[in-house]
């Protein structure tokens, strides 16, 4: 119960964010562009043969949700970076805790009330791009809600890993390396993909560490696996650069579930030591 409350403020507090407003005049831009290049894209495409217009629809697709992938990753980091140790810095945390509530009931706030804000952002943004795709191209990938879903649960994901370096790092400090292991994890993933293409083992193994290290672009491989178009002609020449090869398997899911788990444990337990 406590902890709830902790959730409802912290969603109004990352209402209020500037990152957030930043994100969404960015998002909106977005979507507008991206629904004005589709409806040119798919006029144009009425001229081609069936097949190519469903490959065609499906890249366009996954560019304008790999982008919304993209956003909503730097917003999951940037909103949630100094959760802990700006409130630490600032001595905000010194009114709080003194009262009957559990150090880990405000971790836990916190997390629900980030993940709450962060679920509704990607579900809104990745519907409206598959609206348009839908409107314009009258194309509606394979298997769409477990692939927004997916998506949401990358940002969980990164969500956590950003709780956790706030709890005992600075927050620009915690800000730079969690950026960059989300850098490692998209440069990560293209380095598989060429590896993939090229047969080469040692890049397709750079690729799996760095998505043992963090998962996030692994999540984003199984939500585009699961909107591209099942075509028995679909070869890798074929497919665009928002695509997947080598679709990771579902133990994959369960590894990033543990991860974020982990990443929240751990959280609790470093801010119940930590002396503010």
């Amino acid at each position: 119960m406590k902890a709830q409350v902790i959730a409802r403020f912290t969603f109004r507090e990352a209402a209020r964010k500037k990152v957030l407003f930043g994100a969404i005049a960015l998002t909106v831009a977005f979507v507008s562009l991206f629904g004005v290049g589709a409806y040119f894209a798919f006029r144009d495409l009425a001229r081609q043969a069936p097949t190519m217009q469903e490959i065609a629809a499906s890249q366009i697709l996954l560019a304008g949700l790999y982008v919304t992938n993209f956003i909503s990753g730097l917003l999951a980091i940037f909103t949630s970076v100094g959760t802990i140790s700006g409130e630490v810095a600032e001595g905000t945390l010194d009114a709080i805790v003194p009262k009957p509530l559990r150090r880990w009931e405000i971790v836990a706030g916190k997390w629900v009330g980030y993940a709450a804000m962060l679920v509704v952002y990607v579900f809104v943004t990745s519907w409206l791009v598959i609206g348009l795709v839908y409107l314009f191209g009258d194309y509606l990938p394979p298997r769409p809600w477990e692939s927004v879903m997916v998506m949401a649960f990358q940002a969980l994901v990164l969500l956590s890993l950003s709780l956790l370096g706030s709890t005992f790092l600075s927050t620009v400090t915690n800000g730079i390396a969690v950026l960059m292991f989300y850098a490692i994890a998209l440069v990560g993933g293209m380095v598989e993909q060429i590896g993939s293409l090229l047969n080469n083992g040692t890049m397709e193994n750079i690729g799996i560490i760095s998505s043992l290290i963090i998962p996030s672009d692994t999540l984003w491989k199984m939500a585009s696996h699961w909107l591209q178009p099942k075509l028995p002609s679909l070869t890798a020449e074929m497919i665009g650069p928002f695509t997947s090869l080598n679709p990771p398997s579902v133990w994959m899911l369960v590894y990033a579930a543990f991860y974020m788990l982990f990443a929240v444990g751990a959280s609790m337990l470093i801010f119940r030591r930590r002396d503010l």
